[in-house]
């Protein structure tokens, strides 16, 4: 009996040596850590800092290309409009575009009436001081003009042998009435 409860001392101590032990193996040979560095988190934090200050950047130049867009789409609106609103009392309108001014108007009938549109409050537009009418051609190989008039008739269509092209911006953008089907569009 003495014996056995030796050996079982013995046997217990191995253990607890053993256990005492296998934290330092577990330590030292094992270790997964349940975190992040200190290192990985400062190179993390870099990253992460540089891809922020190139997307503030471009996201500030999307928003000024938003704008412009903006404006463009809404000449291109109120065009569009305009057309329907005479085409559907059968009146034809004449669009005038004047890049030294920034503006443009619209007019109706023989006698040149200014054209209010419903819920507008005038005929002659200003386009935004970021957004400018370089320049006007009638047809590709034409010169530029610094304005134009554009008449047209009683379909919605336009009265010239040449499609229309407004450059804004320096030609950033580009705005095509399409002879003869009266189709506008921005490039």
């Amino acid at each position: 009996m003495f014996l056995v409860s030796i050996r079982n001392a013995r046997a217990s101590k191995i253990i607890l040596n053993v256990i005492k032990n296998a934290d330092q193996h577990r330590r030292f040979f094992l270790y997964k850590p349940n975190g992040f560095t200190m290192v990985e988190l400062i190179a993390v934090m870099v990253l992460v800092s540089i891809i922020g200050s190139a997307v503030v950047t471009s996201y500030s130049s999307y928003n000024r290309w938003l704008d412009k867009n903006e404006a463009i789409l809404g000449m291109v609106r109120t065009i569009r409009k305009a057309r329907d609103h005479c085409l559907t009392r059968n009146e034809k309108f004449f669009l005038t575009v004047d890049a030294v001014k920034n503006t443009y108007s619209l007019q109706y009938k023989d006698g040149r009436d200014s054209l209010y549109l419903p819920q507008e409050t005038s005929a002659q537009f200003t386009m935004p001081f970021y957004t400018d009418i370089t320049s006007l051609t009638m047809g590709a190989g034409h010169a530029s003009r610094p304005n134009a008039t554009i008449e047209f008739n009683l379909l919605g269509e336009p009265v010239i042998d040449y499609d229309l092209n407004i450059y804004f911006n320096e030609g950033e953008r580009v705005m095509v009435v399409v002879t003869p089907t009266g189709y506008i569009h921005v490039q």
